[in-house]
């Protein structure tokens, strides 16, 4: 940028000179300004690279100031040509993260360090993914620190994620290396919620997970590294609550981290039946009472929840822990999310999300003597006009930012994608409203078996993967009625119907929970915030939607999204029974990891690849997904950007 101009009055374009058509604009998803430059993830162009393209860059600044440059592939794209470049060992590099001990509901600033590089070029990048436990941790915040000035991408921090990705610029080292002993690279924040003796944990609550240091001849990946710990000292007690529940529903926050936070143990004596959360991270986590399949297992100071108090008369669910600070950052992806109010004391809505202005849309509330209440953005009469202390709250953003309820600026964050070009009959779109279906059937279902759930449109609404004790708990999304471009699912009162691995199967019967007998014939009706516990039986009749049921050929759908960080959809159709191999594969031929190899009838599948190979990242670039049959072999390209 070399006029001084910014973004409004300059433009910007890419193009591969091959494929003209391709063209990234600063309008692109993957094309844009920050800081004083332009950056552009080349890999996302129409069917990416190939050998001896040649990318065009143009840019023209607001007084007539034009360059451009153009760069040419001379190797595979993840041949890792930095690899190839490397003459010197890095084995004296060295992350420190240093020993650290807290007491439940305080705020943790974790110290990243580095030492023992010396290298010969000045550093360009760094690339840190830091691993935690949040059954005990909870990671709440990132900034940058020292010599290392953070300004490309920002830290991905995930409401119960288990991991944090960083990466940064160096803007200010000397012209020719970085030194030694750098100094702390960035400080995490982590609010302490858990205790990793009590639950048994065995691994360390942080740690690091994977950390590259790149510079213009050189990828230094840093492996001698040093484990953190977390010391949880007992719990004082020092703050009591209460919440009062009123029968039915419940929208409501602990606003403390409170002790246990594990349930059922959370929740004392009380009547509380069934507690559901939701965020576009998680999607929809949900427990209930005597169910045998939950995926919800602690409460969290930093999430809202619905809980259902099984009681005809008003009770108060009292809870002891720790205060937590009223300004902790929270993540808020595009989407719906459940949200906790941390204020001891009311405040409008414009007030309270002031940091988040002008990236929500609708916020809606539920209590027993208002019923439901929302406030809609340009709306002149809303009737959700204050948020209240021990509340939660349904948030819709339509860009992703950081939540302060101590008025301070939110920082954006990379917008996540929606799954919205994705046939709806093959992967689901989570949504806000959920019905959770499931059962458990020890004769019937095998481990590793797939179950599906569609409503009457055929649209794919929710599916699991059978435990070894033949259980499965599958959240079947519901249709968003402000979302006109896309049909995420069932409509209240639908009946729905099933798949086991690709095949029809009845509902032999059905009952609204454990403690109930399962009626025999009663169908599965999809109700808002329901809680069903179903049987399925072998089919004696044709399926609703019998291409559906069984596909027309097998194919390897494009993987989605693709670019991709941290994770992306594979999915793919087989037409007859087969033996199938879905392994990922670098461009060398090399297996990285196998996802599933076994027998599988004929259906529409799906599985998530998380970018690891044995638990360990693997590292961005190029990798094929192939998929391996009794007749074919099928590959699709997938780009990992880190």
């Amino acid at each position: 940028d070399t006029d001084g101009s910014t973004p409004s009055s300059a433009t910007f374009s890419a193009y591969i000179t091959s494929r003209p058509a391709d063209v990234l604009t600063q309008s692109s998803f993957d094309c844009g300004y920050s800081s004083g430059s332009w950056q552009v993830q080349c890999g996302n162009f129409a069917n990416n690279w190939q050998v001896g393209d040649v990318l065009h860059v143009a840019f023209q600044g607001a007084a007539g100031h034009t360059g451009s440059c153009e760069i040419k592939l001379t190797s595979e794209p993840g041949d890792d040509m930095h690899r190839a470049l490397v003459t010197e060992s890095a084995s004296a590099a060295k992350i420190s993260l240093p020993d650290v001990s807290g007491m439940r509901g305080n705020v943790l600033s974790y110290a990243v360090s580095m030492t023992g590089v010396v290298v010969a070029d000045s550093v360009i990048a760094y690339d840190l993914t830091i691993g935690f436990d949040p059954d005990v941790v909870q990671a709440v915040d990132a900034a940058s620190a020292g010599t290392m000035t953070q300004n490309w991408g920002s830290p991905f921090i995930a409401p119960r994620s288990d991991e944090i990705n960083i990466a940064g610029f160096t803007t200010n080292q000397p012209s020719t290396r970085l030194v030694s002993d750098s100094g702390i690279l960035v400080y995490l924040k982590f609010l302490v919620h858990g205790d990793p003796g009590g639950l048994e944990r065995y691994m360390s609550a942080i740690h690091l997970v994977d950390a590259t240091i790149y510079t213009k001849t050189q990828e230094i990946a840093i492996t001698n590294f040093k484990n953190g710990s977390i010391t949880v000292t007992n719990n004082p007690a020092n703050v009591q609550k209460s919440i009062t529940l009123y029968p039915d529903w419940n929208l409501v926050c602990t606003d403390m981290s409170i002790y246990p936070n594990t349930l059922p143990d959370a929740l004392g004596s009380t009547n509380i039946t069934y507690i559901v959360g939701y965020s576009p991270v998680t999607g929809t986590i949900s427990w209930a009472a005597n169910r045998s399949q939950n995926d919800l297992t602690i409460l969290s100071a930093l999430a809202g929840y619905w809980i259902k108090f099984g009681g005809t008369s008003i009770q108060t669910w009292t809870f002891s822990g720790d205060a937590v600070a009223v300004d902790i950052p929270m993540v808020l992806y595009q989407g719906w999310s459940t949200i906790p109010f941390l204020p001891s004391v009311s405040q409008a809505v414009t007030t309270a999300l002031q940091s988040m202005d002008p990236n929500y849309e609708t916020v809606s509330a539920y209590d027993e003597s208002s019923g439901s209440t929302s406030w809609l953005r340009g709306r002149g009469m809303n009737d959700l006009n204050t948020l209240n202390p021990m509340f939660a709250y349904e948030v819709k953003m339509v860009e992703s930012s950081t939540l302060k309820y101590s008025g301070g600026a939110g920082k954006v964050l990379p917008e996540r994608r929606k799954i919205k070009s994705v046939d709806s009959r093959i992967a689901y779109v989570p949504s806000n409203r959920w019905c959770d279906i499931w059962g458990v059937q020890s004769g019937f279902l095998s481990e590793n078996d797939t179950v599906c759930v569609f409503d009457p449109d055929s649209v794919l609404c929710g599916k699991d993967i059978v435990n070894s004790e033949g259980g499965f708990l599958i959240h079947a999304y519901g249709d968003v009625g402000d979302t006109e471009e896309s049909d995420e699912g069932a409509e209240e009162g639908d009946t729905l119907w099933f798949t086991l691995n690709g095949q029809f199967v009845e509902i032999a019967g059905t009952s609204e929970n454990d403690e109930n007998t399962i009626v025999s014939g009663e169908p599965a009706i999809w109700n808002y915030r329901g809680n069903k516990r179903i049987e399925l039986a072998v089919a004696t009749s044709v399926g609703p939607d019998q291409k559906i049921a069984r596909p027309e050929f097998c194919i390897l759908h494009p993987n989605f999204p693709n670019p991709f960080n941290p994770s992306t959809l594979i999915m793919y159709d087989l037409r007859e029974k087969a033996r199938v191999i879905l392994s990922v594969v670098n461009t060398n031929g090399q297996t990285i990891t196998t996802l599933y190899e076994g027998m599988q009838n004929p259906g529409f599948y799906s599985m998530e690849w998380d970018g690891k190979a044995n638990g360990i990242p693997v590292a961005g670039g190029v990798y094929l997904i192939r998929l391996q049959t009794n007749h074919q072999t099928l590959v699709k390209k997938c780009l990992l950007l880190k």
